[in-house]
């Protein structure tokens, strides 16, 4: 399924992306060159250059994930080179232009996990990662979650991603964030949904999302590894405010066993956190 889906986004990067854009792959290309190109395509309204630039994304992620040598063997190509395509001129606008007249256009009501290779999907995950915390897209995010048809199990995690890629930490934010840990009830997405929603809560810290996070690690414990390294960003002082309930997440064995080496720094920083229990 994973061949079949990678097969696609090739098939539909490769017809879209002209020659010029895809001299923004090479990493012999300056970036200064990169630039040119992508604002030469902007200035000419090319859209090619949203699939050039998705191919790039798409590369991040899989960086993000671990996952670039495997992208690599089966696209038969070499590593993208990350640059801040953000200082383009034009390009934030070009870009929210373009998704809002396909959008208009297409009825954006299919599940984002169909027709991924119809590369204007992809544009909020662009402008969360050239434009972090810039209102403009901030704005769009809650235009898309207030009014598409999407069904919601898909919707809630692009939205979240794209939170958390453009590190947006506005009270309007949290509470988005705050809220899937407490409604999040898919079968099989729940335990996504409430991993990412508390990596975005971290960025913050806010000291009412920790009820709401150490409430989820309990029903979610799925999650907690994630819920874990964010609950441990936490200073001490908010910590030791919920000593009694994350006395019981510590006192269990299995994360000394199994836990990761991120998720065995969290833990002990949450131990290290709590009260002494004085047992004379």
């Amino acid at each position: 399924m994973m061949k079949t889906t990678t097969a696609m986004l090739l098939i539909a990067f490769a017809a879209m992306a002209s020659a010029d854009l895809e001299r923004i792959y090479d990493p012999a290309t300056p970036d200064a060159e990169a630039f040119e190109i992508v604002r030469t395509a902007v200035e000419s309204s090319d859209l090619a250059v949203v699939a050039a630039l998705g191919r790039v994304h798409m590369f991040e992620n899989a960086r993000a994930l671990g996952a670039e040598s495997w992208l690599m063997s089966h696209l038969d190509a070499g590593s993208v080179p990350m640059r801040d395509y953000g200082q383009v001129p034009g390009l934030k606008e070009f870009l929210i232009d373009h998704w809002r007249e396909s959008h208009a256009a297409s009825g954006f009501n299919a599940d984002y996990d169909a027709n991924t290779n119809e590369p204007w999907k992809g544009v909020p995950g662009l402008l969360s990662r050239f434009y972090p915390g810039d209102p403009d897209v901030h704005a769009l995010i809650w235009q898309i979650v207030d009014t598409d048809a999407t069904p919601a199990v898909s919707l809630r995690m692009m939205a979240l991603q794209w939170l958390n890629v453009g590190r947006f930490t506005t009270h309007e934010a949290d509470a988005y964030r705050m809220n899937v840990l407490v409604s999040e009830t898919h079968p099989t997405r729940a335990y996504v949904n409430v991993g990412i929603a508390a990596r975005g809560l971290a960025l913050a810290r806010r000291p009412e999302a920790l009820d709401s996070m150490i409430d989820a690690w309990q029903a979610h414990p799925l999650a907690g590894n994630e819920i874990a390294v964010a609950v441990a960003s936490y200073p001490t002082s908010q910590l030791s405010l919920h000593a009694e309930q994350l006395r019981g997440f510590v006192d269990k064995a299995d994360w000394r066993e199994l836990g990761s080496e991120a998720v065995k720094q969290a833990m002990t920083r949450i131990e290290a956190a709590l009260p002494v229990i004085d047992e004379h």
